[in-house]
């Protein structure tokens, strides 16, 4: 199962006669200038001559226009377990550095009887809580898929008395889009901060 994926492609214009080793070396080539360019895109092979002739310089305030007019998405950031990771040694730099507030929370979703709920509802009521997660949570908020039953919350800048407030924010919304009585729902909680700064990392070292 793949919540995620991508595609990157190399491409190369051959012609009829052209040595099969020396196509596929350019369309290498061209496939590594798109992951060291972010991934999921493609690239035609170009010679590095015909590179150098092109504009070097870019217009930065255009980028970053185009960048702010993208921002089509809402609600939380839903991410693979990997980019999470890096999200989070972004918050704890944060937390570090001036003094924000982070609190990780773990959505367990246990069917209620292992013998009676199969594979297709308990993924059934993973979807109905990751829409729940996407469309209750605020847009700086991030979460990710941790396993076949929990969703790990990164809440950034919430005072510790409102966590519970917002979880139970998520539970009345889920309940509301899975009316099924399988699943129960609970959670942890716990703050990054000075004691918590090897959290990430035991969670990874727990899934390797």
């Amino acid at each position: 199962y793949l919540s995620f994926s991508s595609l990157s492609i190399g491409m190369c214009m051959a012609k009829k006669n052209d040595i099969y080793s020396e196509v596929l070396k350019k369309s290498d080539k061209a496939l590594y200038h798109v992951k060291q360019s972010g991934k999921a895109g493609y690239y035609m092979y170009t010679h590095v001559d015909e590179i150098n002739n092109k504009k070097s310089s870019i217009d930065l305030n255009k980028i970053v226009e185009s960048l702010s007019n993208n921002r089509t998405k809402t609600g939380t950031q839903s991410l693979e377990y990997r980019e999470f990771t890096k999200i989070c040694d972004f918050v704890q730099n944060l937390v570090s550095r001036f003094e924000y507030r982070a609190n990780f929370v773990m959505l367990t979703l246990e069917p209620m009887d292992y013998n009676h709920v199969d594979i297709e509802e308990q993924e059934y009521a993973m979807k109905c809580m990751e829409k729940t997660i996407r469309d209750v949570l605020r847009n700086v908020d991030v979460s990710t898929r941790f396993s076949s039953e929990q969703f790990l919350i990164v809440l950034l800048n919430v005072e510790s008395g409102y966590v519970d407030v917002i979880i139970n924010r998520i539970f009345t919304a889920f309940h509301k889009i899975y009316t099924k009585n399988q699943v129960s729902l609970s959670y942890d909680i716990a703050e990054l901060n000075d004691s918590h700064k090897k959290l990430v990392e035991s969670v990874e070292a727990i899934t390797e």
